[in-house]
């Protein structure tokens, strides 16, 4: 195959990738909504908790074991709240809104001041020189990346470029 055929080959194959991320994620969408229908309807009556049980397994074979949990969480928190009114739930203090929220890791002042000391640490580290790479080469160096003018990769301390593609 030339390389002609590979690019081609290779944006087909990038094109139903992106295909099937929209495809899975409009189904966890729509069996997200059966979730919550399902679980509104047996809790009208209108449904068994067998049904409920099978739609939330499969719609958590869609998510990650975070998510899962998030979602477990969540149903938890709803079903304490669900039929109670909103003004006696605005009076609670566990009330948070219909669902409970997702955190983050800049929700709480302890976690935002680490990661202000994480900057500051890695900027006083980049004052003397620590996480970058050494800029001066040695004479021996010099004369090793020199020695293979065929094949500009070669002996360059990068083993991440190839040949012929001397961008420097």
């Amino acid at each position: 195959m030339d390389a002609e055929a590979l690019r081609t080959l290779s944006d087909t194959l990038y094109g139903i990738s992106e295909e099937l991320k929209d495809a899975e994620a409009t189904t966890k969408e729509c069996i997200k909504h059966l979730k919550d229908t399902t679980a509104e309807a047996t809790y009208q009556g209108l449904s068994d908790s067998d049904t409920l049980s099978d739609v939330t397994h499969i719609y958590e074979t869609y998510l990650d074991s975070y998510e899962s949990l998030y979602e477990a969480k969540n149903d938890e928190y709803q079903a304490s709240i669900r039929g109670l009114s909103e003004a006696y739930l605005s009076l609670c203090p566990f009330y948070v809104g219909p669902s409970l929220p997702k955190t983050t890791f800049l929700d709480s002042k302890l976690e935002m001041t680490d990661l202000y000391g994480l900057f500051m640490l890695m900027g006083v580290a980049s004052l003397f020189g620590l996480g970058q790479e050494d800029s001066e080469t040695t004479s021996e160096d010099a004369s090793v990346c020199n020695e293979s003018d065929d094949d500009p990769g070669v002996g360059s301390g990068d083993p991440f470029r190839s040949g012929g593609d001397d961008r420097s």
